[in-house]
């Protein structure tokens, strides 16, 4: 299944809108049209799922913090994932759009994806370390749905990071 979700996804083959159309119902579910935490949490996992099927870290990371930024600022109209492009509704910004996405990646992205520099027009920042930590630990300060599933986020972090150790401190 990988395989045929990637040619869909990152490459220019003709598809019917589909997988289109299920890009925007998990980005809808994320960013709170459906209020149901576990919910959001899942279609954050399935979002993840879906980046892990770059074909290659770089298209993966970009995709990853595409996805970071889409929860991260306001101004977001479009997203992009691959060849796949979906108009963006203004998210509910209750903090748990960035737990599903922050807590996805990191329990479900590959460590190559998670450990690609992404280069920006200030500097280039290490996924893991400069945009997924700094993502996690504001949400340990704001006002929690659920300090379970924020200690839940830190933990699956903190597992990642000591299991890509050698590659992030070469960074």
């Amino acid at each position: 299944l990988p395989e045929e979700m990637a040619s869909v996804v990152w490459s220019k083959t003709e598809n019917d809108g589909s997988m289109q159309r299920i890009l925007e119902c998990m980005l809808q579910v994320i960013l709170g049209n459906h209020t149901n935490r576990d919910c959001r949490l899942l279609a954050g996992t399935a979002l993840a799922t879906l980046i892990n099927t770059a074909p290659d870290s770089s298209q993966g990371a970009i995709a990853a913090f595409n996805t970071i930024q889409l929860v991260t600022r306001g101004d977001v109209s479009e997203f992009t994932v691959g060849t796949l492009t979906v108009s963006v509704l203004a998210p509910r910004c209750d903090g748990m759009e960035k737990l599903a996405v922050s807590q996805g990646l990191v329990s479900c992205c590959r460590k190559d994806i998670l450990l690609t520099k992404i280069h920006t027009s200030q500097s280039e920042l290490c996924l893991l370390v400069d945009v997924l930590f700094p993502l996690i630990s504001a949400l340990c300060e704001e006002k929690p749905h659920s300090h379970c599933h924020i200690f839940q986020a830190v933990s699956m972090w903190l597992k990642c990071l000591k299991e890509s150790l050698t590659e992030a401190w070469g960074m």
